[in-house]
């Protein structure tokens, strides 16, 4: 059903458009939820979350002091986080098992001890990125779409990662408040038929070492 409202003629030309990038992951999440399309309280939550975090407070750093959000590990509110200082690009935040951070072991005092704002979650949303491994069979990303949608996530980028006969797994990212409500999302996704398991992507090495596989 989902594959006819995309005017495609099975699920597997879903994944076949998602892979090539053909098809993003908020057109398949509105072909399962078409009334996303005329929320105008859910276009807003898509607007902010383009900030790249700069607005959520961050204690620890100077005042006006702006800040770039690791699209690494993409910390979330609720995470514990350390900034780093990078020369021509200011302060990134990262998440503390961030696998980039062993890159800057030797700079440590370039790092900053910092942690959210009271309020961070409350100041927009923020992008996660999950790994999901799905049964081979029809339905199964509308399943993983509908749970982000009835849990409160926006699914802002889709990338099919692997596929075999019986699974195919993919990168998802997703807009969230924070850590709980990410959580959230997971605990749902694992409990789903059609979902063989789900992690969170943490660093550029964990992406790129499910990209290879």
């Amino acid at each position: 059903e989902v594959a006819k409202k995309l005017r495609l003629h099975k699920a597997e030309d879903v994944l076949v458009e998602v892979g090539r990038g053909q098809l993003r992951g908020n057109e398949v999440l509105e072909a399962v939820y078409p009334e996303l399309k005329r929320d105008p309280n859910r276009q807003a939550l898509r607007h902010s979350a383009g900030k790249k975090g700069k607005a959520i407070s961050i204690k620890g750093l100077t005042e006006g002091i702006s800040y770039t959000l690791g699209q690494c590990c993409h910390p979330l509110p609720g995470d514990r986080i350390v900034g780093v200082v990078v020369p021509g690009e200011g302060t990134v935040i990262h998440t503390i098992d961030c696998s980039e951070l062993e890159k800057a072991q030797s700079q440590m005092e370039d790092w900053l001890d910092v942690s959210w704002g009271a309020h961070a979650a409350e100041l927009g949303q923020s992008v996660a990125r999950l790994l999901v491994r799905v049964k081979n069979e029809p339905g199964s990303l509308a399943a993983v779409a509908t749970v982000i949608g009835n849990n409160g996530g926006n699914i802002s980028n889709v990338k099919v990662a692997s596929r075999n006969p019986l699974f195919f797994e993919f990168l998802v990212d997703i807009e969230v408040r924070d850590l709980a409500h990410l959580q959230n999302i997971i605990g749902a996704l694992r409990v789903n038929a059609s979902v063989e398991s789900v992690d969170r992507v943490r660093g550029l090495e964990d992406a790129e070492a499910t990209a290879a596989h």
